[in-house]
């Protein structure tokens, strides 16, 4: 049976393709390359440099249905479990198969793209007109902001990959593939749901593989108008990594209770001038040319949604002339508006990876205490309560309420906090009601009660009302009518 290229480049030969896919997931320097073989007696490689991961495909091709490689580079140390050659896989921990927790270096994403047909649920190969489907999604993928220059469109042989090369990222903590997680499903489901019959498989665990380039995939029993495909390149590949992912998923928030539903509006009304009490902002000013690049966007996203906050932006961004560039920052700032990038917390504006070589180092001593969690929301306006010197900290900020009341066992605990409202950045006040009681010699907490918690519970709920709603004032400051001495209304 007649089988077809998967290539819309000019033809290269198998080992080019392997060559030029090595390339592009850029191991070399960052570790080690893991192959893959499933069907049959599964096993695994790990090669050093790209003549052995070529050597290794040839001899192992004509056996089985199908090569795969590892998109992440691996550790150094795992090379000595099946060196420079194929050796049987064992999976589990003491297996010798690379796992996400081995992983070290972030070097590309990329986004599986196949038909959910009948014919393919039964392990058909696709056809022609199911690949011009996956191939529409895919270059609907690349048109995402920070994937067009810098990814590549390849054909499975029964669907479609994005590949996107990335500046390299450390994976130094759990929370690292997290963030690498949440952007690669954000920008899977941008477009998911305008293709139906079509799944986008956004491949996030890091030790996943992906089939080689130039091989061929023999899976499924091949039919006339389905058959066995090699492997291959249908866009240009190109060695540019890109560095806007690289950011997102360094800045990527993972605090659920932060999640923006929709876009912030624009233009937030807000009290600038508070933002420059934030420690970071006043860093950002003092040492402009120390900078990192993550740290200068995690400050564009915090200034861009404020009404008056893109002219600060550029007023700091400016302190620096040798990096500065009007046009370069405002694009950025159109970015985060368009996009809806979140402010960056604080929690990851201090964090390791923000980080570069020859770029100093912000450090703050109020990380914990601080009431906010963003610098944006410095900018809240002033309560009755900030105003009397009240600590507002809360649940969406840190953890330590502005006030409690307390009857028996019930509490009635106060929060504030700081958010978008009606086109502002202001202070949101709620409360909790809790019943405490001991359980196992610990004392626990629970929202349900009794009959004779009522009274209790109207008690603090009303003390709460009457903290958050009315406010006293000095005798000088307000009269009567009645006791007026200015000849007004009120003297008989």
């Amino acid at each position: 049976m007649a089988s077809l290229q998967c290539n819309e480049l000019k033809a290269m030969s198998p080992s080019e393709a392997i060559r030029l896919h090595c390339g592009l997931l850029g191991h070399e320097g960052l570790g080690v390359t893991e192959l893959r073989v499933f069907t049959a007696r599964p096993q695994v490689a790990y090669a050093d440099s790209v003549d052995v991961i070529i050597q290794l495909c040839r001899e192992i091709e004509p056996k089985r249905s199908g090569i795969y490689i590892g998109v992440q580079p691996r550790p150094a140390h795992l090379f000595d479990l099946a060196p420079n050659r194929w050796a049987p896989a064992r999976g589990g921990h003491q297996g010798n198969c690379g796992r996400d927790g081995d992983i070290e270096y972030i070097n590309a994403a990329f986004f599986d793209i196949d038909v959910l047909s009948p014919k393919r649920r039964e392990g058909y190969p696709a056809s022609e007109k199911e690949l011009e489907q996956t191939l529409s999604v895919a270059k609907q993928v690349v048109r995402q902001n920070g994937l067009g220059l810098e990814s590549v469109i390849c054909c499975s042989g029964n669907g479609h990959y994005v590949l996107v090369s990335i500046l390299p990222v450390p994976v130094d903590s759990d929370e690292v593939a997290r963030k690498f997680k949440r952007v690669c499903g954000q920008l899977a489901s941008r477009v998911a749901g305008r293709f139906p019959g079509v799944r986008i498989d956004c491949v996030y665990n890091l030790s996943r593989v992906m089939r080689v380039m130039g091989t061929w995939n023999r899976k499924g029993q091949p039919l006339r108008d389905r058959p066995h495909r090699r492997a291959g390149f249908i866009t240009e590949p190109t060695f540019a990594r890109s560095v806007t992912l690289h950011h997102e998923i360094l800045n990527t928030d993972l605090d659920d209770c932060a999640e923006i539903e929709g876009f912030f509006p624009a233009e937030l009304k807000c009290d600038l001038a508070r933002i420059e009490a934030c420690r970071f902002i006043h860093w950002c000013r003092r040492h402009a040319s120390d900078v990192s690049e993550p740290s200068w966007f995690a400050m564009l996203t915090n200034l861009a949604w404020l009404e008056g906050g893109a002219p600060l932006a550029h007023e700091i961004s400016a302190l620096d002339p040798v990096r500065y560039d009007r046009d370069h920052t405002q694009r950025v700032i159109d970015r985060i508006l368009r996009e809806g990038y979140k402010p960056v917390q604080c929690r990851t504006i201090m964090d390791r990876a923000m980080i570069r070589p020859g770029r100093g180092v912000f450090r703050c001593s109020r990380i914990g205490k601080c009431p906010v969690k963003a610098p944006m929301y410095m900018t809240a306006f002033r309560t009755d309560l900030q105003e009397s010197g009240e600590c507002y900290m809360n649940s969406n900020t840190n953890k330590r309420p502005t006030r409690v009341f307390r009857c028996g066992p019930i509490t009635a605990t106060v929060w504030i906090a700081p958010q978008v409202k009606g086109g502002k950045v202001v202070d949101v006040p709620s409360i909790k009601i809790d019943r405490s009681y001991e359980s196992d010699g610990q004392r626990k907490y629970t929202s349900s009660f009794f009959v004779e918690d009522l009274p209790r519970i109207a008690l603090v709920t009303t003390e709460a009302f009457k903290y958050l709603k009315l406010r006293s004032i000095e005798p000088d400051e307000f009269q009567h009518p009645e006791h007026r001495d200015d000849g007004g209304p009120g003297r008989g």
